[in-house]
């Protein structure tokens, strides 16, 4: 979706609504996810002349990748936040961003947000961690905290052991 800022009024409440498309190319940077279908996005946006402040309603259905198995696992998306836009570089901040382009293509912000609600690891409801082989094995995050515990910092932290 794209707003063009030299089209609006000042002070309008403009809303939008429809479905956004994401190339299979964006997919590729992402180990997790997999696709984004049935992207529907609902705006409402107005231009006070130095920010434009956009508010976007996004629900989405993604495919995400468990961490155990690598299989799909589907995952709802459901989110409303704000996004806001200045064409002064002055005026940007963290929370603003600088886009000097009169034409603002909102989909890379968009997927931005999509990306900051999946979850850092997913587990497919039923997944377990696949079994131990002769030259490796798999550790839990809690088994791995006791294992590096268990471990000494320094290969001569084994001689206080010594009785001599």
């Amino acid at each position: 979706m794209v707003i063009h800022r030299k089209k609006l009024a000042l002070n309008h409440i403009y809303k939008e609504s429809g479905n956004v498309t994401f190339g299979k190319d964006v997919f590729l940077r992402h180990s997790n996810l997999r696709n984004i279908e049935n992207c529907h996005i609902d705006l409402a946006y107005v231009d006070n002349g130095d920010i434009l402040n956009v508010a976007v309603k996004v629900e989405a259905d993604l495919t995400l990748v468990c961490a155990y198995s690598l299989e799909d696992v589907p995952f709802h998306v459901k989110m409303n936040d704000k996004i806001e836009f200045t064409a002064e570089e002055k005026l940007s901040s963290g929370d603003i961003f600088y886009e000097p382009r009169s034409a603002i293509d909102l989909d890379p912000y968009i997927f931005g947000l999509i990306l900051t609600s999946i979850p850092i690891r997913v587990i497919k409801k039923g997944a377990k961690l696949p079994e131990d082989r002769d030259c490796f094995r798999f550790l839990n995050e809690d088994d791995l905290e006791k294992e590096r515990k268990k471990e000494k910092e320094s290969p001569f932290d084994a001689l206080e052991d010594l009785e001599i």
